[in-house]
């Protein structure tokens, strides 16, 4: 199968460090797996496949992922970390814009092999023990960031004090998976329907905010 084009191969640009140039050969590889599961579905791609989509040798692939479970539970690990670090970055910004950043990126820009790949995964969580648990692992680790993420926000005002942050952080999860279902579905599908939720969140926050400003 010939490799897609214009996708930079790590091999022919070293990097500074033995040890970057690992992670370029990590991320280029889990890139390349990336696309042929989302194009032929996690069973039917063969590591064959995989090798000449990524144009390393069989020997070379195994070296940084030894089967395809492997190369699943490495792709969830970094988005784990990336969608991690974006709720983490957020600081002191307001938690409203920073959503709206996250959402726009999730439901406007994200390429649809990346969203087709997400369902992928969750469908074999049913099948792959080793993968539902992985998954359930990088799961709660989002949770975790998201719960220090809604809490901060709470601390200052943005939400009400009474609200639940579990509760909270449940219910923003339940309706990203949803969002990301109807994207995949629909091919319409905008961050309108993030943004109202947007609106409502804020209409709740806008009397504990006009209290925390007062003198």
């Amino acid at each position: 199968m010939p490799r897609a084009a214009n996708i930079p191969n790590p091999l022919e640009s070293p990097g500074n460090t033995a040890s970057d140039r690992a992670a370029e050969r990590r991320e280029h590889i889990l890139a390349a797996a990336e696309r042929c599961f989302a194009r032929s579905g996690f069973h039917a791609t063969s590591m064959q496949q995989i090798c000449a989509e990524a144009q390393m040798s069989p020997g070379n692939l195994y070296r940084y992922f030894p089967s395809k479970e492997a190369l699943i539970t490495g792709i969830c690990a970094r988005d784990c970390e990336a969608v991690t670090a974006d709720f983490t970055a957020g600081g002191d910004r307001d938690p409203f814009e920073v959503l709206s950043e996250l959402a726009r990126h999730a439901f406007d820009e994200m390429p649809r092999h990346k969203l087709a790949l997400r369902a992928e995964v969750l469908a074999e969580t049913l099948r792959n023990a080793e993968i539902a648990s992985f998954y359930r692992e990088a799961d709660a680790t989002i949770r975790d960031g998201m719960l220090q993420f809604v809490t901060s926000a709470v601390e200052r005002g943005y939400l009400p004090a009474d609200i639940d942050p579990e509760q909270l952080v449940e219910l923003l999860k339940v309706m990203g998976d949803g969002f990301l279902v109807r994207r995949i579905v629909d091919p319409n599908f905008t961050t309108r329907s993030v943004a109202f939720l947007g609106q409502l969140l804020r209409a709740a926050a806008k009397p504990n905010r006009s209290e925390s400003s007062e003198p």
